[in-house]
C-alpha cells in the first residue's frame, strides 16, 4: 500500500470476506441433505484473471474451506477474461462435471455465466462484491460483499467529526463491516438455520481475533 501524505487509502480485506465464502461453501458441500449436494465434498472457484487481487480472494477462500474441513477438495479455473460470461459458464460446468457442487465466482461480468451455470445445473454458486443472491433464486446461497458504501460513509463521518487522518491507510475487514456475506431470504431458503448460525459464530470468532485469516503475500 502506497502512502502519500495527502491521500487516505482504504484497504479492504478480501481475504476475510472470502474466508467466510469458503466457510459457507465448505458447510454446503458437507451437507448432502441439501438438494443437489453430492457426497464428494468438492468446492471450486472460477476466476477472471491470475493476478494479485484475485489470488487474495482465493487465498482467503481456501483458508475458510480448510477451517471447516481440510479434506475438502478444492479446484480453481482462471478463465482469462473479466467480460466473457460464456467462458464463465463453461468453466463452471467443467467444475460441476468433476463433482464440485459449490463454486465461488471471482470474475466480474464473466461471473454472470457462473451464476447461470448454477441454475442450469441445479447446483450452487456464491456471488461476489455485491448481493447477487436474487439473480438466480435457489442457487446462490450467499455473496461475498465488499461494502464500499460503508467505507465512504465512515470516511465522510470522520471528516465531519474531526477524526479524519490524512495519509492514513484504513483497514476494512469483517470487524469494520467492510467485507462480509449477504444473508437474506434467498440464503435462508437454501441453507439450514443451524448452518446460518454456524456462519455467524465463525464470523464472531474472526472479529474477536480468535480466528486469524492470513493475508495474501504473493506467490
Amino acid at each position: 500500500m502506497i502512502r502519500i501524505q495527502a491521500i487516505t487509502s482504504i484497504n479492504f480485506s478480501e481475504e476475510e470476506g472470502s474466508f467466510m465464502a469458503g466457510v459457507a461453501a465448505a458447510l454446503m458441500t458437507s451437507d448432502a441433505s441439501i438438494k443437489g449436494i453430492n457426497e464428494e465434498k468438492k468446492v471450486g472457484t472460477v476466476s477472471g484473471m491470475n493476478d494479485m487481487v484475485v489470488n487474495a480472494f482465493l487465498h482467503g477462500f481456501r483458508q475458510g474451506v480448510a477451517y471447516i474441513d481440510d479434506t475438502i477438495e478444492y479446484k480453481n479455473i482462471y478463465v482469462g477474461s473479466w467480460s466473457d460470461p460464456v467462458k464463465g459458464k463453461q468453466a463452471t460446468k467443467q467444475l460441476y462435471s468433476q463433482g464440485v457442487d459449490v463454486v465461488f465466482q471471482v470474475a466480474a461480468l464473466t461471473g454472470t455465466g457462473v451464476l447461470e451455470a448454477a441454475a442450469e445445473s441445479g447446483l450452487y454458486a456464491i456471488g461476489v462484491d455485491s448481493n447477487q443472491n436474487g439473480i438466480k433464486p435457489g442457487h446462490i446461497p450467499t455473496s461475498m460483499l465488499k461494502n464500499v458504501g460503508n467505507a465512504i460513509y465512515d470516511t465522510f463521518a470522520a471528516m465531519e467529526n474531526g477524526t479524519f487522518e490524512k495519509g492514513a491507510v484504513i483497514y476494512s475487514g469483517l470487524a469494520q463491516d467492510g467485507v462480509g456475506l449477504a444473508i437474506d431470504e434467498h440464503s435462508r431458503a437454501i441453507m439450514p438455520a443451524a448452518m446460518l448460525e454456524q456462519l455467524e459464530a465463525v464470523k464472531a470468532k474472526v472479529v474477536a481475533g480468535e480466528i486469524v485469516v492470513e493475508p495474501y503475500k504473493g506467490a
